[in-house]
């Protein structure tokens, strides 16, 4: 098995997080945004449900993910 590092795996969810930002920017239809929702659910807790380390990274992760989720739901609204 190929390790990665935290800086990696942080570097991968900044990048999708940025690519759902720039579709929610461009969407304003609430059943695709309801799609993004389900799929940003589904990444978040069944691919990205681990911790990194050092802490600061996972903060930072987790931090990105919420102000995305928050962007949303206010987009949902």
């Amino acid at each position: 098995m190929r390790k990665v590092s935290s800086e990696q795996i942080l570097t991968w969810h900044k990048e999708e997080v940025d690519d759902w930002l720039d579709f929610l920017e461009k969407h304003t239809d609430k059943e695709e945004l309801c799609s993004l929702e389900i799929e940003v659910g589904n990444r978040f807790f069944y691919k990205y449900n681990v911790r990194i380390e050092p802490i600061n990274l996972d903060n930072k992760r987790l931090n990105i993910f919420e102000q995305f989720i928050n962007q949303l739901n206010n987009a949902l609204k």
